[in-house]
């Protein structure tokens, strides 16, 4: 599921604005980024072997 284009950039233009470097737009984006962060790399590459192959 993709996140529409106007509210990615009202995000990154408010990000801009705050002086931020990077900006994750979306509650489900959010929690991704962070699911990443504390999951093992054997599991996020399952997950994405998953996601990729359609």
């Amino acid at each position: 599921m993709m996140t529409p284009p106007e509210p990615v950039v009202n995000a990154g233009i408010a990000g801009l604005e705050r002086g931020r470097a990077s900006v994750v737009a979306g509650w489900m984006n959010k929690f991704t980024a962070q699911t990443n962060r504390i999951s093992p790399r054997a599991m996020q590459r399952k997950i994405m072997q998953h996601v990729m192959s359609g």
